[in-house]
C-alpha cells in the first residue's frame, strides 16, 4: 500500500467511525467506553456492518456487537 493509499484508507476509517458514533449517539446513549470502542476500531468491514445494523437495531448491543 502506498503512502497515499494508506492516508485515503485512514480517512475512510475516520469517516466511518465519526458517522457510526453520531448515529449511535442519536439513537442510543453512548458511554465513554463505548465511544472509545467505536473510535478505536480499525476494521473497515466491522464498521460497515455496524453502520448497516444501526438502521434496524432496537438495542445498542446489536450494533456494537458488530465491532471487532
Amino acid at each position: 500500500m502506498t503512502f497515499a493509499e494508506a492516508k485515503i484508507h485512514e480517512g475512510e476509517l475516520l469517516g466511518k467511525r465519526a458517522t457510526l458514533l453520531r448515529l449511535v449517539s442519536r439513537k442510543f446513549t453512548v458511554t465513554d467506553a463505548e465511544r472509545d470502542r467505536i473510535l478505536s476500531c480499525n476494521d473497515s468491514a466491522a464498521l460497515d456492518a455496524a453502520l448497516d445494523e444501526i438502521i434496524t437495531a432496537d438495542e445498542k448491543p446489536a450494533v456494537l456487537g458488530k465491532l471487532s
